[in-house]
């Protein structure tokens, strides 16, 4: 059984569209356009049969095609490798990126203990204080150090102290 002959598709396909039906025209393929410019170079001075000029352009033609077919494949196999190049270089920054995101992450965890631990020493401070304004007995209170009192309180369970 014979193979079908690779056409190489149409060589100039065109969509005409009029009002909502759509039509295809396809014309000569790329074959019979690459046989047909072989043609015109032979027709200057032929000394061979028709036969044969139909022949090798038809035979140009294929091997046109297959040229086509194996650049585009190169094409193909070129800008695989494009991707993957490109892939491999955002690969790289992702990671230079993550490593710049631990070293900010742990930058800042260091300071966010530094800061916590300050927190717990000025808690301290703050309580020693509370319990030096606060007499032993109401009576002895002023409203000042009530006001204190008061806010001290207020900003260990987390709620603005009023001025």
């Amino acid at each position: 059984m014979n193979q079908p002959i690779n056409d190489g598709g149409p060589a100039f396909p065109v969509v005409f569209q009029h009002d909502e039906a759509t039509s295809e025209c396809y014309g000569i393929s790329i074959r019979d356009y690459f046989a047909a410019a072989a043609l015109q170079g032979n027709l200057i001075e032929q000394t061979v049969s028709n036969d044969e000029v139909a022949k090798y352009a038809y035979s140009l033609a294929d091997a046109m095609l297959k040229a086509q077919a194996a650049f585009d494949e190169y094409s193909h196999d070129r800008s695989i490798e494009e991707i993957q190049k490109k892939l491999t270089d955002a690969n790289q920054h992702i990671t230079e990126l993550e490593g710049r995101l631990r070293a900010l992450w742990d930058k800042l965890e260091g300071e966010r203990k530094h800061y916590h631990e300050h927190i717990n020493q000025l808690e301290l401070a703050g309580n020693a204080m509370y319990d030096f304004i606060n007499p032993p007995s109401p009576s002895m209170r002023t409203t000042r150090m009530d006001n204190l009192l008061q806010g001290w309180d207020d900003a260990k369970i987390g709620k603005e102290a009023k001025p």
